[in-house]
């Protein structure tokens, strides 16, 4: 196992721990019957949250709201709309620090560059979700690498290219001096 090994694995066993906190301080501080348990996060990789719901509480809810079925429907499965929204945050607190001190990944320098027809775009430290086919990991810094290269090329009266046909290759290559995603963890 190597040096950014042992941090993810520090990273999951800490989150780990503190959403088993937060589920038992929940269970045991309620005398609800809990259908829907659940740990978040963004699409921005931001730190994970707790989120839960009981048959209690969406009862409370569909009342105090006036909920039809169809609202029922529509919130029963949503974390965002969850009277135990950020349940447990304060058993998070590691967690949370272990995510603000990560690189920031938007701050690394994106390069952008187009010769003899081809237009070559390097993004530093993409990391893949690992056993997910979710693409939002390279779409969202492809786009705005390339949006900020459109807007570039437009100032700077330069050539904007146009492609009826084109081919994507990726190629991943790991730099063991580069720093991890979490490297004071």
């Amino acid at each position: 196992m190597n040096y950014s090994d042992d941090i993810f694995e520090k990273l999951v066993a800490t989150i780990e721990e503190a959403t088993s906190q937060a589920a038992i301080d929940l269970f045991n501080s309620t005398n609800e019957t809990f259908y829907f348990f659940v740990l978040s996060t963004t699409g921005e990789a931001l730190a994970p949250f707790v989120s839960a719901w009981s048959y209690e509480a969406l009862k409370k809810q569909s009342i105090a709201q006036n909920w039809d079925a169809y609202d029922i429907v529509d919130f029963k499965w949503s974390s965002i709309d969850s009277p135990y929204l950020e349940f447990g945050s304060q058993y998070f607190h590691q967690v949370n620090q272990a995510f603000l001190d990560r690189i920031d990944i938007h701050s690394l320098k994106t390069e952008v560059e187009y010769e003899k027809e081809i237009l070559k775009v390097s993004l530093p430290l993409l990391i893949p979700h690992r056993k997910e086919v979710y693409t939002n990991f390279i779409y969202k810094p492809l786009h705005i690498a390339l949006q900020n290269w459109y807007l570039e090329q437009v100032k700077s009266d330069r050539e904007i290219p146009s492609f009826e046909e084109c081919m994507v290759c990726f190629v991943h290559v790991y730099d063991k001096r580069a720093p991890t995603p979490f490297p004071s963890y």
